[in-house]
């Protein structure tokens, strides 16, 4: 009975030919005794093991043992690329939102410039506006003083016209009353009245009071006619010159929207303009576990792909830093992307 019989962990071939065994034999897994059987059926402790196991299981045995190990290092590599895409990933977001921090930064300070020269511009066209509005205003009032001129004018002339009329009125009426009054006298005389001279005065002095009295409320007519004709007159100046400055307001109102709106529109072409300067040509792209690899499997035989990983590989510092020129040649000559992992997967526990 051999020192393994009964004992056996694992067995495998260690040579291509198939011609020398390795056994890995104990009582407990983890503490574990390798021992090295050559293929001689003249051997005993070889025959004991055949016992145990037969030259096909050691044969399927050592065939999965290799393929774990090259599906281990797949995993590894497949791992590492994933780890790499994911770090290229982070420093591309961290450039792209520096980038972008920059834009920002130079887009709001031309924008407080551009807002600093629009106030400006405004402030400006608001005096243009305020003064266009006193230079109307002004016109308003001299308007406003001339037609009050002109119609002050024409109502003095009235008035005057009306005043001549009362006097010619009371002339009149003076000559008539004065004819009647002499007729009455002249009836008395040839009537032998007494007092004649008397009764004339107090007749006359009679009418000339009516007659006060009618020419005194003429005049008060031609008052009253001038103060209610100004009065007219005022309103409607009044309204003419509201109507003036209503319109100077109105003026200022649309001038204003109407620059307003070029500025807006200008702001608009300005900030448009900036933002194509400064507008960045990436695209964000989620990168996730699956597309990188099948990114590695749709392009691990790219030129371009496989060119740029090995300068990625060089420039680590693991890579950079080893002296094994063998390994290093290895990352040179490989023409796939998992090849190159490969030798970068070997540099890392060449180095450990």
């Amino acid at each position: 009975m051999a020192r393994f019989s009964g004992k056996i962990h694992s067995v495998k071939f260690v040579d291509t030919s198939e011609k020398t065994i390795e056994i890995l034999y104990g009582e407990d897994s983890k503490k574990l005794f390798s021992y090295i059987l050559s293929l001689d059926y003249t051997n005993q402790d070889f025959l004991d093991l055949l016992e145990e196991i037969s030259i096909e299981e050691i044969q399927d045995k050592t065939r999965d043992y290799y393929q774990s190990i090259d599906n281990n290092k797949n995993l590894v590599v497949h791992n590492m690329a994933k780890a790499m895409f994911e770090e290229w990933i982070k420093n591309a977001q961290a450039d792209l939102d520096n980038q972008d921090k920059e834009r920002y930064e130079i887009f709001e300070s031309y924008r407080e410039k551009q807002e600093e020269e629009y106030n400006v511009l405004l402030e400006e066209l608001f005096k243009e506006a305020d003064t266009y509005k006193e230079e109307l205003y002004k016109e308003a009032d001299a308007y406003k003083e001339e037609q009050l001129k002109i119609l002050q004018t024409e109502i003095d002339v009235q008035i005057e016209q009306r005043y001549k009329e009362v006097e010619t009125y009371k002339q009149e009426q003076l000559d008539i009353l004065q004819k009647e009054l002499d007729e009455q006298v002249e009836r008395r005389v040839a009537e032998g009245f007494k007092n004649v001279d008397e009764y004339r005065e107090k007749q006359l002095s009679i009418l000339q009071t009516e007659l006060d009295a009618q020419v005194e409320n003429r005049y008060k007519e031609a008052d009253e006619y001038k103060e209610q004709q100004l009065e007219i007159l005022q309103k409607e100046i009044d309204t003419q010159v509201e109507g003036r400055f209503r319109e100077a307001d109105a003026y200022k109102e649309e001038q204003l929207k109407v620059l307003q709106s070029e500025i807006d529109e200008q702001a608009q072409d300005m900030k448009a303009d900036l933002l194509s300067k400064f507008k960045s040509n990436t695209t964000s792209v989620r990168y996730t576990a699956e597309k990188v690899a099948k990114y590695i499997i749709d392009n691990f035989e790219d030129e371009d792909t496989v060119f740029k990983t090995k300068l990625e590989i060089f420039n680590l510092p693991e890579v950079k830093n080893s002296k094994d020129r063998e390994m290093k040649m290895k990352v040179r000559k490989a023409k796939t992307v998992p090849e190159i992992f490969a030798a970068y997967y070997d540099i890392q526990h060449s180095n450990s």
